[in-house]
This record gives structure tokens, sequence and C-alpha cells, in this order.
């Protein structure tokens, strides 16, 4: 029966925390943690974090949590993203996005109605737009200048490539964002 019941501790000792499932596991702290993923190629960024930080996103960064708005940051191929999301104060959806590459902007907007798109010289009524342009913070805004990339004309539809090249710049105001 001794021999019986050594046998049933051994095999719960291979499945306790110090074994873990089998696998023999000594404890490190976040230092030595970080130098092993390092020593093994991996490339570690604490989340909200970006590999290649820019002081043009912080600047948005900064914008954006004085305005009491929400946003996520995360890294996407080295290089660091912002997003805003939520409604707007004339109805529908936006998201908002700064890219750390050329102070690249995208906004994507989906309308109840479908807008008059005409200035851009889009002459279809989508309900569902892509802005693509850059943004520059100047003091406490965020100006940001901007074409029509691509558009749906409801969400059933494919996108289509807008072949318009007029521009339109002006400030953002995040006080027209509801979250």
């Amino acid at each position: 029966m001794n021999e019986f019941n050594a046998e049933i501790y051994r095999i719960k000792s291979l499945f306790n925390e110090s074994r873990l499932y089998g696998n023999i596991v000594e404890a490190c702290d976040e230092t030595e943690a970080l130098k092993v993923l390092r020593d093994l190629n991996y490339e570690v960024v604490k989340p909200g974090n970006c590999t290649n930080p820019s002081t043009n996103l912080e600047c948005v960064k900064k914008i954006i949590e004085d305005s009491g708005k929400t946003f996520s940051e995360f890294d996407s191929g080295g290089y660091c993203k912002i997003v805003v999301r939520g409604g707007h104060t004339s109805g529908g959806e936006q998201l908002l996005m700064f890219t750390h590459t050329k102070n690249g902007f995208a906004w994507r907007f989906d309308y109840g109605t479908a807008p008059d798109l005409s200035y851009f010289g889009v002459d279809d009524k989508p309900k569902i737009v892509e802005f693509r342009g850059e943004y520059i913070c100047v003091d406490t805004d965020i100006e940001v200048e901007y074409k029509v990339d691509r558009y749906k004309i409801d969400s059933s539809t494919p996108w289509v490539n807008a072949t318009a090249t007029k521009t339109a710049k002006h400030t953002l105001d995040f006080s027209a964002i509801s979250q």
C-alpha cells in the first residue's frame, strides 16, 4: 500500500506549480524574462506602447486626452497607430486613425444618410466614406488635410476607389465625437 501511495504522490508532483504540468519551471523576474525573450529574437513591447513612437503622435495623444475622449493605441508592424471611435453629433459612426508614418490620417465615416460629396468630385451618394490625408499638431489643435479615398453606396456594396483629387482642410473638433 505504501508503494501505491508513493506512486500517487509522485504522479501528483508532476503536475504541481513547481513542475508546471511536467516541465520544471524556474521563477524569474520581469528583467530576466525580457532578457530571455530578447535573446531568442522576440520583440517585446508593453501593451499600449509602440516600438517606433513619434513626437507627432505624442501631441495627438495629448490633444485627445485633453478633450476627454477615449482612444486605442497599438503597434502595427512596428509603427504606432492611434484610433478614436465614436458617433458624430450630426449622426452616423466615425473612426479616426492617426499613424506614425508620414503623419498619416484616415477617417471612416458611416453616415446615416448619404452626404453631398460633390465638393470632392464624387457624384454618387455613398453612406460609407473613407478619407485619407495628413495631420499636423498646431498648439492644442489637430489640423487635417484629406480627400476622399474610397466609398460604399451602402454596407452591402463593394468599395469604389475615388478618382477625386480635391482636398479639404480643417481643424478636428473632438467635441463632435460622442462616445
